[in-house]
C-alpha cells in the first residue's frame, strides 16, 4: 500500500453545516453525481472525486482501495474531521468499506449502495476485459451496455435527468482513470476486512439489480450486527438516482436513528 503521501490526498468539498456525511460516487461518474439527493438529506455533506474521475487526477501507476482509503482518512483528519457518517455507491461502497474496516475511530455510520465486498470470478474477468477494451478506446463506446446495467429501460427511454448525467460522465471521463478503477474491481476482494465491520450499517441495494449484489446485500445484513437493509422496488444498479426519494428516506432515517437500533430488512 502507498502511504497518503505517495497518493495525491484527494480535495474534499464541504456543503452546509452539522452532522457530516462523506458520500463516494460510483465508477466512471463524479461528485456531482450526489445533486440528485443532496437537497434532501440532512447535516453537513462532504464529497470528492474518485481517483482519475472529475478533477482529480489519475495516477501514474494506478491504486487499490488500500490506497485511496488511506488518502481519504489523511483528508478528514486534514479538515479537522474526527467522526463522520461515509456513505459509497458501488466502488465507492468498496472504499466506503475499507475505510470503516481501518479506521473504526473514524467512520462511526456506514451507508452501502449498490456494492459488493468482492466479485465473481466471471466478473473479475470482466472488469479486467473491460479496462483493456476502455485503454484502447474510450468510455463512450460502451455507454449504451453500461446505461442498460444501471437504469430501467423506462428511465433510459425517458432520458432522465440522472441517465443523460450519467451519460454525460461516460462521454468525458478518461479512458486510463476508468480503466484504472476497473483494475481495482478486478481485484477487490474485502471478505476478511467486512468481518471487522460493527457500526450501524445501512445497505441499500434496488431489487432488480445485478443478482450479485442482492446477494452481497443480503450477506452485509446477515453479517453486520447493526445493520438494516432496504430494497427499492424495480431499481436497478442505479436505483439511488433513479428513485431519489425512496434513497433519501431511508438514509434520513438511518442517519436520524441515535440508540443504533437498526437490524432488519425493509422493502
Amino acid at each position: 500500500m502507498k502511504t497518503p503521501e505517495a497518493m495525491a490526498i484527494p480535495r474534499l468539498y464541504r456543503e452546509r453545516t452539522g452532522p457530516p456525511l462523506l458520500l463516494l460516487h460510483a465508477l466512471g461518474m463524479e461528485r456531482s453525481l450526489w445533486q440528485f439527493v443532496t437537497a434532501h438529506l440532512p447535516g453537513e455533506i462532504l464529497t470528492c472525486d474518485l481517483p482519475g474521475h472529475g478533477q482529480a487526477p489519475t495516477p501514474a501507476a494506478g491504486w487499490s482501495l488500500a490506497d485511496h482509503a488511506a488518502a481519504l482518512a489523511a483528508a478528514l483528519e486534514r479538515e479537522g474531521v474526527t467522526r463522520i457518517a461515509v456513505g459509497g455507491f458501488s466502488i465507492g461502497g468498496l472504499i466506503a468499506q475499507q475505510l470503516a474496516a481501518t479506521r473504526p475511530d473514524l467512520v462511526s455510520r456506514l451507508i452501502l449502495i449498490s456494492t459488493t465486498h468482492c466479485y465473481t470470478d466471471e466478473q473479475r474477468a470482466l472488469w479486467a476485459g473491460l479496462a483493456r477494451l476502455v485503454r484502447g478506446s474510450s468510455v463512450a463506446r460502451f455507454s449504451d451496455q453500461l446505461m442498460g446495467r444501471w437504469f430501467t429501460p423506462e428511465a433510459i427511454a425517458d432520458d432522465t435527468p440522472a441517465v443523460a448525467y450519467v451519460r454525460g460522465c461516460y462521454a468525458t471521463v478518461p479512458a486510463e482513470g476508468f480503466a484504472q478503477a476497473c483494475d481495482v474491481l478486478a481485484t477487490a476482494d474485502l471478505s476478511d476486512l467486512t468481518a471487522r465491520l460493527r457500526m450501524p450499517t445501512l445497505i441499500i441495494c434496488g431489487d432488480d439489480d445485478v443478482p450479485s449484489f442482492g446477494e452481497a446485500a443480503r450477506r452485509f445484513a446477515a453479517t453486520i450486527p447493526q445493520s438494516r437493509l432496504v430494497l427499492i422496488p424495480g431499481g436497478r444498479h442505479a436505483a439511488c438516482l433513479e428513485f431519489p426519494g425512496l434513497f433519501t428516506t431511508a438514509v434520513t432515517e438511518f442517519l436520524g436513528r441515535l440508540d443504533g437500533s437498526c437490524h432488519g430488512e425493509l422493502g
